[in-house]
């Protein structure tokens, strides 16, 4: 996590968000724009990110594998204002509702 906070190449392509049970989960940052790559991943759980200049808030939090194409996730995101999807790479079952814990509550 440390590494993530010095280099500035790593945090422009990764994040980490904690969930309520205190576990960080690093995510990879994908901008607006790359939803059809998001809406491929079968196994993992998307953040919708809202970002402006420092500040960042998580607006949606979606289990992959659901979607047909992209559309579905480009009509959320852009009617969330989500800017970037943080994708957390993951089967387990418990990562989406840890996650959503903390991030919507």
């Amino acid at each position: 996590m440390t590494s993530l906070a010095r280099t500035q190449t790593l945090r422009d392509r990764f994040f980490s968000w904690r969930g309520l049970s205190g576990r960080s989960y690093v995510c990879s940052i994908f901008k607006a724009g790359e939803e059809a790559f998001v809406a491929d991943i079968t196994l993992g759980v998307a953040i919708g990110v809202i970002r402006s200049g420092v500040d960042i808030r998580a607006g949606f939090v979606t289990q992959l594998g659901q979607y047909d194409n992209c559309a579905q996730l480009c009509t959320v995101g852009r009617e969330l204002g989500v800017n970037e999807w943080h994708v957390h790479f993951s089967n387990s079952n418990g990562v989406f509702e840890d996650l959503t814990g903390s991030l919507l509550s």
